[in-house]
């Protein structure tokens, strides 16, 4: 088993999306939700891939404001390979430490 951290949500963006509904997605929620899985993670001994800290932490040309969709949840393209790259290495390190 591996676990993945929940990726930003800008909330400007995801209020819009959610007017009207019965629910909130906030960036706060997000992040308090990765403190704590992160800690049951660690606690439990699975490793983790940070993608959170990917869309959040600047490396042009990419930045967070056009890695995250006009939806302020989904990701753009470009933020979509890069997690897709991230997560394909992460796995492909942790079955190669399972088949030793």
């Amino acid at each position: 088993m591996v676990f993945g951290t929940t990726t930003p949500i800008l909330d400007e963006r995801a209020a819009v999306i959610r007017k009207g509904r019965n629910y909130e997605l906030l960036g706060t929620k997000a992040d308090q939700y990765n403190t704590i899985a992160s800690k049951v993670m660690r606690e439990v001994k699975v490793p983790s891939s940070d993608l959170n800290t990917s869309l959040t932490k600047p490396v042009a040309p990419l930045t967070t404001d056009n890695r995250i969709g006009s939806d302020g949840v989904h990701h753009t393209p470009a933020a979509r390979d890069m997690l897709c790259k991230q997560v394909t290495t992460f796995v492909r390190q942790h079955l190669a430490r399972r088949s030793k």
